[in-house]
């Protein structure tokens, strides 16, 4: 058995609705990797502008695209435009900025 330190757990993180929610990373990671067809790293390259060919085009998919992953594997609640409530699309990318920083700091 594990001590809490020593288990990889990402989290705790506001999935939108305000009850922290605490992830297995290698089941978000998977889910992203299925979600955007292959490495998350290369949706980002073309999101952040740095992939060869990057259109402000490509960028808008890659974003929206992200944000949906993100979403998914992240388990985040889809935001609500009448009550305000559940996690925007910045939330999402956020989010996802916060778990690949925890993966190249636990990895």
């Amino acid at each position: 058995m594990y001590t809490e330190s020593q288990r990889k757990i990402f989290g705790p993180i506001n999935p939108g609705n305000g009850q922290p929610i605490y992830l297995d990373p290698l089941a978000v990671l998977r889910t992203l990797t299925e979600e955007l067809g292959g490495d998350p790293n290369e949706a980002i390259a073309v999101y952040n502008g740095t992939a060869e060919g990057s259109t402000p085009v490509a960028q808008a998919k890659a974003e929206g695209e992200l944000v949906r992953a993100s979403r998914r594997a992240l388990q985040l609640v889809d935001f609500d435009p009448y009550s305000g409530e559940g996690a925007t699309d910045q939330d999402a990318l956020d989010h996802l900025h916060n778990f690949l920083s925890y993966l190249e700091g636990n990895g």
